[in-house]
């Protein structure tokens, strides 16, 4: 059996600030893999070991923090047989709160993805 656990690298929390005009600073905020994610991985490490004969990949996309062998290095350390890594530009869509006509419009805005 293949199992394949998709991950995510998010921005180290104690990094981010906020700016005194209330914006979101991640100048200091390296990228890592999300917390939920190496549990995820352990979990599907487990269960090929009790499946037997079974290999675990795993599976992101995003932006530049695919450039960091380390994190590569810290993902497969975990076990992992394989893995994949797909650089894909972030649109704007994905961080804009879908409108509904049936509601206010929300007041948050989109935060721009560098």
């Amino acid at each position: 059996m293949k199992i394949l656990v998709c991950f995510k690298f998010i921005r180290d929390e104690e990094g981010i600030s906020v700016n005194a005009d209330r914006t979101i600073n991640l100048d200091s905020a390296p990228w890592v893999i999300s917390p939920y994610d190496l549990n995820a991985i352990e979990a599907g490490m487990k269960l090929a070991a009790e499946a037997g004969e079974s290999t675990v990949e795993v599976l992101t996309v995003g932006g530049e923090a695919l450039d960091n062998s380390k994190m590569r290095k810290a993902v497969l350390s975990r076990g992992p047989r394989q893995d994949v890594w797909r650089q894909a530009p972030v649109s704007a869509a994905i961080c804009t709160p879908p409108q509904s006509s049936s509601r206010a419009p929300s007041k948050r805005s989109a935060m721009p993805i560098s």
